[in-house]
C-alpha cells in the first residue's frame, strides 16, 4: 500500500532521466517503456568546454540523457505498481506510527476522517520533512542556506537563444537543460527575499537570467518556477572537521580561518565549475548530511595514453561517524566514478588513509605507479 497525502502529483518536472537511472530501470525491465516516449541526448556539456561531450562509447547500455517529463514518469510507473496489485491511495496523509518487534501501526488522515494500518514494515519517502524520521524520533537539525538559486520550466520566445549547457555572462552564469517542448534554466539569486518562501515570478526570473547574461533572452509560459538554497555548503564544512578529527588533526573551533576559507571554496566549486561534482547522502532540507565526496578534473601534459592531459580526481569523502557501516562511502565513490567515466576521463586519482584504503580497493584502485612526494616550505596553519 502506498499512501501519498497529495491528491493529485504535481504538475511540473523535478528531474530527468540520465545513464545511470535507465540502467537501473533496466535491471526491473522498466527502461523501454520511457526509451520509447523520451527524447534521446547523445552528449553532454563539460567543463565550459565551447562544444558538448559526446556520450558515445561509455560505460553504459544508455549513452545518453533522456528527455522525458517526470510527470510522465510518474504514471508509467504508477501503472506498473497498480499492474503489480498495488493499492495507492492519494490525499491520504500518515500522522503518526507506533512499532514493536513485529509489526508497525500507522494513523492515516484523510478529508473524511482517520484510520489504521497494521504492516510488518513501513518505507519512508516523504522528503525533508519526514514523518516517519520524526516518528523514529531521527533528529536532522540541518543548518542555514546562505545563497539561493532560482529554477524555471519555462519556454524561449526563441529557441535557439540559450544554447544547453553553462552559459556564462557578465553577471554570472545561467544553465539550461532541454526539456520536452521547454527548458529548465537554473541561475543565482543574487537578492534573495527575507522571506525565503516567498513566490518567484517570472519577471524576477526574467531579470535574474537577464542580469546573468548581460543581454535579454525572453523568457515565457512558466510551467514552474522555485527557489532553492545551498545549505549544504555549512554540512560540507561540518563533515570535513569530521574528516580531519579522524586523521588526528584537531579542526579547531568554527570560527577558525579554515572553515571561513572552506565556505567559498565549496561554493565556487560547487556552483559555479562543470569540471567539479559533489555528492551527498542526506541533507534533505532542514537535514543534515550523512556523507559526502567530491571529484574534479586535474589538467595535466598530453601524453600518448592519455592525449588531452585530463585526469580525475577523488576527495573529500566522509562519512559522519553515526552513520559509518552503511555503505555510503561505497556508494559515493562508484557515483563520482561513473561520472569522470561518462566524461571520458579513465584515469583517477585519489590519497587515502589506512582506514579508508578498503573502500577504494573494492572499487577497484590499485597503488599507484609512482609515488607521491611532498614538500612544505612553510608550516601550515591551521
Amino acid at each position: 500500500m502506498v499512501v501519498e497525502r497529495h491528491a493529485q502529483r504535481p504538475g511540473y518536472c523535478r528531474g530527468f532521466h540520465n545513464a545511470r537511472a535507465l540502467d537501473l530501470l533496466a535491471r526491473r525491465s522498466l527502461a523501454e517503456r520511457f526509451i520509447a516516449e523520451g527524447r534521446q541526448v547523445p552528449h553532454a556539456a563539460f567543463s565550459g568546454l565551447p562544444v558538448t561531450l559526446t556520450l558515445a562509447g561509455t560505460r553504459t547500455d544508455h549513452p545518453y540523457s533522456l528527455g522525458i517529463p517526470q510527470t510522465r514518469v510518474e504514471e508509467i510507473l504508477e501503472t506498473h505498481a497498480l499492474d503489480l496489485g498495488a493499492d495507492i491511495r492519494r490525499g491520504h496523509e500518515l500522522r503518526t506510527l507506533e512499532q514493536d518487534s513485529e509489526s508497525v501501526t500507522a494513523t492515516v488522515t484523510t478529508g473524511d476522517g482517520e484510520y489504521r494500518v497494521r504492516a510488518a514494515y513501513l518505507v519512508g519517502c516523504d522528503g525533508g520533512r519526514s514523518t516517519v524520521r520524526k516518528q523514529a524520533g531521527i533528529d536532522f537539525p540541518g543548518t542555514e542556506a546562505t545563497g539561493f538559486f532560482l529554477l524555471g520550466d519555462v519556454e524561449l520566445a526563441d529557441p535557439e537563444a540559450l544554447p544547453f549547457g553553462a552559459i556564462t555572462g557578465p553577471g554570472g552564469t545561467v544553465f539550461v537543460i532541454p526539456r520536452p517542448g521547454y527548458v529548465r534554466v537554473i541561475t543565482s539569486d543574487r537578492q534573495p527575499p527575507a522571506d525565503k518562501d516567498t513566490p518567484v515570478t517570472l519577471d524576477l526570473f526574467q531579470t535574474a537570467v537577464n542580469d546573468a547574461l548581460g543581454r535579454h533572452v525572453e523568457l515565457r509560459a512558466a510551467r514552474w518556477l522555485t527557489r532553492y538554497g545551498n545549505a549544504d555548503i555549512p554540512e560540507l564544512i561540518r563533515l570535513r572537521a569530521v574528516a580531519l578529527e579522524s586523521l588526528g588533526t584537531d579542526p579547531g573551533p568554527v570560527d577558525t580561518p579554515w572553515r571561513l576559507i572552506a565556505r567559498d571554496w565549496f561554493d565556487e566549486r560547487i556552483n559555479r565549475r562543470d569540471d567539479c561534482v559533489c555528492l551527498v547522502v542526506g541533507g534533505a532540507p532542514g537535514e543534515p548530511l550523512l556523507a559526502c565526496g567530491m571529484a574534479w578534473v586535474t589538467y595535466h601534459l598530453p601524453g600518448s595514453r592519455w592525449p588531452d592531459g585530463r585526469r580525475g580526481y577523488l576527495d573529500g569523502i566522509v562519512t559522519d561517524t553515526p552513520a559509518r557501516g552503511r555503505g555510503h562511502a561505497r556508494r559515493i565513490v562508484d557515483e563520482l566514478v561513473d561520472w569522470l567515466h561518462e566524461a571520458g576521463i579513465h584515469y583517477i586519482q585519489l590519497h587515502t588513509s589506512e582506514a579508508g584504503k578498503p573502500v577504494y580497493a573494492a572499487a577497484g584502485f590499485v597503488t599507484g605507479r609512482y609515488p607521491g612526494m611532498d614538500l612544505f616550505t612553510t608550516s601550515p596553519s591551521r
